[in-house]
């Protein structure tokens, strides 16, 4: 199922809002599933809305990022 969400979303990516994005980072973060290539697509998609984070989105998109092992230091910056 979590390979059809990436598909899905990786074909959406630039459609979809920071609550999605962080929504979908912190689900694939909590089960513990690696997805490189969608948590690349995830945070240039973030960087480039970060003026539309709410709070809770930085909070689980930052959470999600560190859990995977995923984190991009330029998009943290970005985010404080």
């Amino acid at each position: 199922m979590f390979k059809q969400i990436s598909i899905a979303a990786l074909g959406l990516m630039q459609e979809l809002t920071p609550q999605c994005i962080s929504n979908i980072a912190w689900a694939f973060a909590r089960v513990g599933i690696s997805d490189p290539e969608l948590f690349t697509a995830i945070s240039r998609r973030a960087l480039a809305t970060v003026p539309d984070f709410a709070d809770f989105d930085v909070t689980n998109l930052a959470w999600a990022l560190a859990r995977a092992d995923e984190v991009d230091f330029e998009l943290f910056d970005q985010l404080a």
